[in-house]
């Protein structure tokens, strides 16, 4: 065992180490110094590493010798002589009533009992003595010359030096720990007054404190700042609703709590008031109760967090702040080290441009041609798909589908409060974004439970009627012109020809006419050929009768031209007959109106038109689209839809050669906005708004919709390789703008014909029988 005996000055009541230099020194056993100082350390930086080190190397120095003890003492101070001497003696052979006279002669001894045995593992102790008094008169020459002394005696360790050696030790451990306490808050307060400065200069700031920081620097300096500013004492979780937590502009919170609890029952319920887009500064919170905030329904969707934590280790503030979507928990983000940080990073970073690869979560379900779900895998394609996939290459985020239950769609409220399907999902933070041609709506009261970005395509509300068959093509042949015009034509003939008869036996008054004219029967096929525009072989020679009949070609060249323009459109097209087209004739039709979920009626009874609110009468909800469309095609009822999917619906299942089974009627009601559906106070959203409102600007979502059609139309085909070769060759024809007529469509004329023959063939018989009479 080594003693080393550490002599300092005493002065003016507090322990001095000035000057810093010091010396070790080392002795035998009978009391001579073999080293006088040679080893010299600086006191500013000295620790109990460095004076053992000392004691070692003088150890391997003068080994075997047995070392009892060394005094480390000032050896610029004009005592130092004078005390080495004494020191240089065995501190434990002292006389009983030396070493407390010592000790009151105004020095400070600390005495290190150490083994040396193993120096990087020794077990110090360290015992304290002191006295107020001032330094003694100089010491006997005998102890100034090395003199050896008289026989050693016990060791001074009477209970009254022990228990003020104790009480000394626990004071000095107290004025330590109050020291490092004022150091640590001067610290604090000038890291939380740096980030105020640097991060929240033109922000509105919230403070919170507990008792605890209520007198304490960091406030006081707090409230020097220019900033706009209110504090609130928080000692219970309902104290927060103090805080004023909206501002019209950037809006910071510094949270100053020695005990955290309130703060973390505070964010914990999901319906207190929060400032989601605010940045928070906690302060006095452990690394785990941070991560507890960040965690909470109110920091998971909170895109700035800091939090800042004194390291037991260095003593340094570290920074840390939430991930957000870029990982679990919270990371160092700086440090501050003797009053400047460590680094120049940013401590509020933007966290939703660049999304670092993390997985979002995405509602959604098979709603063509927004979302179509191919047969042969999990692969999706459409409107809304292609949206998503630009926004993930946009924000760098990897997208993650997910459906709700099957039959929930959107989703419908229930009794108690809940939602179901798409809406429920997001309200139960089980996905971040939903499409799915998503209204922009706040029926049901649905917009306090999820949120919306801005509009990236309108669609409105129609119906889907079946459609009558259409009429047969042999009625082609009338239908270019009304009734009405038919009938004028008709009345023509049976009143022109007899003027024309009259107008040519007048005429031979003045000379003789052709004798084409001079019958009836013979005037009306003269006219009928007139109307046809078949030439005639003769015509009239008396100038009145000349003048009927030029205006009767000018009037059968307007009759015709206009008739065979339109015969052409008619022969090609089918035509069907008038139906349903407005909402009076729906309702006085008595049919069903079928939809899915409830959210159609909601909107038909919140109408103000009557006949819709009677509709909203006979609306039937339905879970499956298969299970809808069977009344529809039974003509049983009408299907109400956004107008997008029911055209999409229309091409796609129920055309067969440009003939569709299903029609929509003209009139809709309620035009909406389509939009993404997010997380109430998604972090997301103004980034979202962004991006989506370049590409309405470009018009990629047009195209993305048009693209959806063109290949569920390759797709059907492949899948009838038959009847898609037929469609082909049709859409060929119509892009060449030619169209060649089937037997069907010309099937008019060849029935004109046989009417024809029939009818010749009766006036055949009539004039035989008449001619035996």
């Amino acid at each position: 065992m080594v003693s080393l005996l550490l002599c300092v000055n005493y002065y003016k009541g507090c322990l001095t180490l000035s000057p810093s230099k010091a010396a070790i020194c080392m002795t035998t056993s009978e009391g001579r110094i073999i080293n006088r100082c040679s080893s010299v350390i600086d006191l500013k930086q000295a620790t109990d590493r460095h004076v053992l080190e000392a004691a070692d190397s003088n150890k391997s120095r003068y080994n075997p010798i047995d070392f009892k003890s060394s005094a480390m003492c000032n050896k610029d101070n004009k005592y130092t002589q004078r005390y080495l001497q004494l020191l240089s003696t065995s501190a434990l052979h002292w006389p009983e009533e030396t070493f407390p006279k010592m000790a009151a002669k105004g020095m400070v001894f600390l005495l290190l009992t150490v083994s040396l045995a193993s120096p990087s593992s020794a077990n110090l102790t360290k015992e304290i003595f002191y006295s107020t008094q001032p330094p003694s008169p100089p010491l006997p020459q005998s102890l100034m010359t090395g003199q050896k002394l008289p026989s050693p005696l016990p060791p001074l360790r009477t209970r009254a030096a022990e228990s003020s050696v104790v009480s000394l030790r626990r004071k000095r451990q107290a004025e330590d720990e109050e020291e490092e306490e004022s150091r640590a808050a001067l610290d604090l307060s000038a890291l939380v007054t740096t980030v105020a400065k640097k991060e929240l200069k033109d922000c509105v700031l919230g403070i919170a404190t507990d008792q605890g920081f209520r007198d304490s620097a960091v406030l006081e300096d707090l409230l020097r700042l220019p900033n706009l500013r209110q504090v609130v004492e928080v000692a219970a979780p309902e104290d927060f609703y103090g805080l004023l937590w909206e501002a019209s502009k950037c809006r910071g919170y510094i949270i100053l709590l020695q005990e955290p609890s309130p703060l973390l029952d505070f964010v914990a319920a999901s319906e207190d008031p929060w400032d989601f887009g605010g940045r928070y500064v906690l302060v006095g919170a452990s690394k785990e109760q941070l991560e507890e905030v960040t965690r909470s329904p109110k920091g998971v969707k909170t895109e700035h967090i800091l939090g800042l934590i004194r390291s037991a280790k260095t003593h340094d503030w570290k920074v840390y702040m939430n991930l957000l979507f870029w990982g679990p928990g919270v990371e160092v983000v700086n440090r501050w080290h003797r009053g400047a940080f460590t680094s120049a990073s940013d401590l509020f970073p933007d966290k939703v441009s660049d999304l670092k690869g993390a997985t979002i979560k995405i509602v959604t379900f098979g709603f063509a041609p927004h979302v179509v779900n191919r047969e042969e895998g999990l692969q999706k394609y459409g409107r809304d798909v292609e949206l998503i996939q630009t926004l993930a290459q946009v924000l760098n985020f990897s997208a993650s589908f997910r459906e709700p239950p099957r039959g929930e769609l959107w989703g419908a409220k229930l009794e108690n409060g809940s939602w179901t399907g798409l809406v429920g999902a997001l309200a139960r933070n089980e996905g971040q974004l939903g499409v799915a041609n998503i209204f922009l709506s706040d029926n049901n009261n649905r917009r306090l439970v999820q949120d919306f970005t801005q509009p990236y395509d309108a669609d409105m509300s129609c119906f889907m009627a079946r459609s009558a068959p259409p009429l047969p093509r042999w009625q082609s042949l009338a239908l270019p012109f009304t009734f009405e015009v038919w009938m004028a034509v008709l009345l023509g003939v049976l009143v022109l020809s007899p003027v024309l008869l009259w107008l040519a036996r007048g005429s031979e008054v003045s000379g003789e006419e052709v004798t084409g004219l001079k019958t009836l029967s013979s005037a009306g096929l003269y006219y009928w050929g007139v109307l046809l525009r078949v030439s005639q072989a003769r015509v009239p020679v008396r100038p009145s009768t000349q003048i009927f009949v030029a205006f009767l070609w000018i009037c059968s060249v307007i009759l015709t031209v206009g008739y065979s323009s339109n015969l052409t459109a008619f022969l090609t097209v089918s035509r069907t007959p008038s139906g349903v087209e407005t909402f009076s004739q729906l309702y006085a039709s008595r049919q069903e109106v079928i939809g899915m979920g409830t959210f159609f009626k909601i909107s038909m009874i919140s109408s103000r038109n009557k006949y819709l609110n009677g509709l909203a009468d006979r609306y039937a909800s339905y879970s499956d689209f298969g299970q809808a469309l069977l009344p529809v095609k039974e003509g049983k009822g009408v299907f109400i839809e956004s107008r997008k999917y029911l055209e999409y619906l229309i091409n796609t299942q129920f055309t067969n050669r440009g003939s569709s089974s299903m029609r929509i009627i003209k009139e809709c009601f309620t035009p909406y906005s389509v939009a993404v559906a997010l997380q109430l106070h998604s972090p997301l959203k103004d980034r979202l708004n962004l991006v989506l409102s370049r590409l309405v600007e470009s018009g990629l979502v047009r195209q993305w919709f048009l693209e959806t059609l063109r290949r569920t139309k390759t797709l059907q085909r492949r899948a009838t390789p038959t009847e898609g070769a037929e469609e082909v060759a049709a859409e060929e024809q119509g892009a060449l703008g030619v169209i060649a007529l089937s037997l069907e469509h010309v099937e008019g004329i060849f029935l004109i014909l046989l009417f024809g023959l029939v009818f010749s063939c009766v006036i055949f018989a009539c004039e035989i029988l008449l001619r035996r009479k």
